[in-house]
């Protein structure tokens, strides 16, 4: 390879250039020259001579980069050049660029197992492949992603199944029935299972479909957005794809009940839907932190969104679990809302989730959170989900919610929903509101629901940010004397301490730097609590 080293400052860069890209990819362990002299050198060359590692370094740097060549089995070249523009365009080396940046900026070193599964479909027919939906949270993202599912079945004409647990955690503030009183008999049987294969891969992840053992995989599916996540599927689904394959589901009768209702219902060609998702967020687990804020549009919100859209004489659907709210937006600005119908008002909770996603997706705009269940909505009909703090101008907003959160209170906004609004105001709106306002809401919040040990630190850490250090040290003095009141519940000392959701963070993981900042300012409890998010 001397002859490559000694043309090589003359035709592509300067030799300490060189020497410092074969250093670079020395470190990298996505270069396997076991690998590259097997499947390139030993074709043009031969077997006969013997190559070191830095001959196949050095090659791939001049010729094998050009040809398309991979550094090994976890990285390949013409996909990344292809996928990138950018990276085509500067004409860098690819794995060079990967490594020095790429990674970093979350791209991905060869194609996704999809695209994979796909190119293997294409060469080989006979391979087969049966697609997995396996959520066991909320009703949106199982229906989510078992419609990944049945839309990947079609498309690669495979197969698919799913698992439908009972998940203990997610309390009564969800809608999950059991399979029974979800889906039809004959559903049930065709595609329910009870476990999957342990050799099943997940599609998000970097597998190398080669090493499937079987022509028979398992993939499973998540409930993300499938167009979001490979591009390349946007010109290969067919419109309306995922409302037909919502229209494949055999539900149960009950549910199909529900769904013929909503469908039936005659509603202005124009109206809008608010989705006042609450649930676990403003009732349940997720009160005691701020993981999922942004799933839900506040009360107050909606009475500002309401407002404006009423001055455009846009009608408005409402929907939400909290029946009283609803009920109250849209009798103060002459909504919609269907709770009270005696034939939606007879549902289960199950029956009214489905009512509500279809009805839902009739309207032409979903203003909501980021939820499963909006979501679905959006898949299923002809809606768009516009996010509130996107359509409308912030210091409006941020105004009118101070407004209406000073207002007398009524009887048909609870104490729960009064504490969220205050929060989700701070949460979205803190740099518009300013830090003083800030610390007002959340003190209001702790008015209305003063067992949240999550608000308090919060609290603490703004009194830190306007440098009052005494009552930051009484906010965290309070949460640290609950730590024996051993109450197991959601909530408490040991949740903020000891939880840990599927990802590994904490419900304080977002305050952790503000703990650090506060224990170097002398703060007792901020150290404790700061090693407790670890």
């Amino acid at each position: 390879m001397k002859f490559i080293r000694k043309i090589l400052p003359r035709i592509f860069f300067s030799a300490s250039d060189f020497k410092k890209y074969r250093e670079v990819i020395v470190k990298s362990e996505l270069f396997d020259a076991k690998f590259y002299i097997e499947n390139y050198l030993n074709e043009e060359v031969g077997s006969s001579r013997s190559f070191t590692k830095e001959d196949a370094i050095d090659h791939y740097l001049i010729k094998g980069v050009k040809a398309g060549y991979d550094p090994s089995n976890y990285f390949s070249t013409s996909w990344y050049l292809n996928r990138y523009e950018d990276v085509r365009e500067s004409g860098m080396n690819p794995l060079i660029h990967f490594v020095l940046c790429g990674e970093q900026e979350g791209r991905l070193p060869r194609p996704p197992l999809l695209e994979q599964i796909e190119q293997l479909r294409l060469d080989d027919s006979q391979f087969n492949f049966t697609f997995y939906s396996t959520r066991t949270d909320g009703l949106g993202e199982r229906l989510k992603s078992l419609l990944n599912a049945i839309v990947l079945a079609d498309y690669f004409k495979c197969g698919f199944k799913f698992t439908w647990a009972k998940s203990s955690y997610l309390g009564n503030a969800h809608s999950i029935a059991s399979p029974e009183d979800t889906f039809s008999e004959d559903f049930l049987q065709a595609y329910m299972v009870m476990d999957v294969p342990n050799n099943i891969v997940n599609i998000e992840s970097e597998e190398d479909v080669g090493t499937l053992s079987s022509k028979n995989a398992a993939v499973r599916v998540s409930q993300a957005n499938l167009v979001q996540q490979y591009p390349s599927l946007n010109s290969k689904l067919e419109s309306g794809v995922f409302a037909q394959a919502f229209k494949t589901i055999q539900f149960s009768r009950e549910i199909n009940t529900a769904i013929e209702f909503a469908n039936q219902i005659k509603i202005p060609s124009s109206c809008v839907s608010i989705h006042l998702r609450s649930g676990d967020i403003v009732y349940g687990r997720y009160r005691y932190d701020d993981r999922h804020t942004s799933k839900v549009v506040s009360f107050a919100q909606a009475d500002y969104m309401m407002h404006r859209l009423a001055g455009h004489n846009v009608k408005v659907i409402l929907f939400g679990q909290s029946d009283s709210v609803c009920r109250f937006l849209a009798n103060k600005f002459s909504g919609l809302f269907f709770g009270d119908d005696k034939r939606v008002a007879g549902m289960s909770s199950l029956q009214r989730a489905i009512f509500d996603m279809v009805l839902m997706s009739r309207t032409c705009k979903i203003y909501a959170g980021n939820s499963g269940f909006s979501q679905l909505a959006e898949l299923i009909g002809d809606a768009n989900i516009s996010v509130p703090e996107e359509d409308f101008n912030h210091e409006s907003m941020a105004k009118h919610i101070i407004d209406i959160l000073a207002q007398t209170e009524c009887s048909d906004i609870d104490h729960y929903q009064r504490a969220f609004g205050c929060w989700h105001l701070v949460y979205h709106f803190k740099n518009v509101i300013g830090l003083e306002q800030a610390i007002y809401h959340v003190e209001k919040a702790l008015e209305y629901t003063a067992d949240c040990l999550f608000y308090r630190v919060v609290l603490a850490t703004m009194y830190h940010e306007a440098q009052d250090f005494e009552k930051a040290g009484i906010e965290l003095k309070i949460v640290l004397e609950s730590k024996g009141q051993n109450t197991n519940g959601l909530g408490d000392y040991r949740y903020l301490s000891k939880f840990r959701y599927s990802d590994g963070r904490s419900p304080l993981h977002n305050y952790r730097d503000h703990l650090l900042q506060m224990s170097k300012s002398g703060i007792d409890g901020a150290e404790a609590l700061f090693r407790a998010t670890l």
